[in-house]
């Protein structure tokens, strides 16, 4: 019989466990680099596999929708996730399988499917990416300095980071970038950072920092160059509720497509990416993904 339930390990996420034992209904495959990523999920597709299971982080998570989308026909493979990486943000919004048996609560069935649209960026010279969660500008800063300085991805570090380099003129004074939305005139101006989420609800703690999110699936925040008043500021955007003075500096919205041109780099799921050959970046997320959550 065909297996039906693929199985990706990261064995360098940071969670413990270990992947079950493969069955003639279960393919499981711990890839080391990517091109054994591709292969693996070839093999999988090949043997009919309609179940995956993806055990590792939010860029696990990345790295295996990236390809997957390209081999499997639309709508022809239903996702689920053991939580067990750095960063975990996605399966906060998605939902996670218990990872002590994961494969056994599917055989079991009764769970739920949770249909989610996921980013498409696209870069000139780059292969597409699809993620959750982007950022440019203080994000991409803070998680630089994250992985760089404290050797870690974690949310909840970045954030730390953040608020420690709030009052950091460098991070104030932000980046010029140009930013377009749905097609509509790009604007180029110095911005502090500008986040960009496919996930619904709240994030981590929750926190839930956009507002006028009814025009489209990706929810944007972005903050213009030294913003007024930015640690009084701060719970409110990170809470959704902002102020009437904060509104022309702090600005949220959700479009269908955001485009970017920019020199430095952006962050997808917790790791650094280049922007394209000739600076821009198209995020689109026109695609869906379903999760099955208890």
């Amino acid at each position: 019989m065909a297996a039906k339930i693929g199985y990706i390990r990261n064995a360098r996420s940071t969670g413990g466990g270990s992947a079950p034992p493969a069955s003639t209904d279960l393919l499981v495959y711990a890839p080391s680099n990517f091109d054994e990523l591709e292969t693996a999920l070839h093999e999988m597709q090949r043997a009919g596999v309609e179940t995956l299971i993806i055990d590792g982080g939010d860029g696990t998570i990345r790295e295996v929708l990236s390809r997957s989308h390209d081999i499997w026909p639309a709508n022809g493979l239903t996702y689920a996730i053991v939580a067990n990486g750095n960063t975990n943000l996605i399966a906060r919004s998605a939902g996670a399988l218990p990872q002590d048996d994961p494969v056994s609560a599917i055989q079991r069935g009764g769970l739920l499917e949770t249909r989610i649209p996921v980013l498409k960026i696209d870069r000139k010279g780059h292969p597409s990416l699809r993620g959750f969660i982007m950022g440019a500008g203080a994000y991409e800063t803070a998680t630089r300095i994250a992985q760089e300085e404290i050797a870690s991805r974690h949310g909840l570090q970045v954030v730390l980071t953040i608020l420690k380099l709030i009052f950091s003129r460098g991070l104030r004074n932000g980046d010029v970038f140009t930013v377009s939305h749905d097609g509509t005139a790009a604007v180029t101006e110095a911005r502090m950072l500008l986040g960009l989420s496919s996930l619904p609800g709240k994030l981590i703690f929750g926190l839930e920092p956009f507002w006028n999110t009814d025009a489209g699936p990706i929810r944007w925040l972005d903050i213009a160059a030294n913003p007024p008043a930015l640690l009084l500021s701060a719970p409110f955007v990170a809470l959704g509720k902002p102020r009437r003075w904060m509104r022309q500096r702090y600005r949220s919205g959700s479009s269908q497509m955001v485009e970017l041109t920019l020199s430095n780099d952006l962050v997808i799921d917790g790791e650094r990416f280049a922007p394209g050959s000739d600076g821009r970046v198209c995020v689109t997320a026109a695609e869906t993904v379903t999760f099955l959550t208890p």
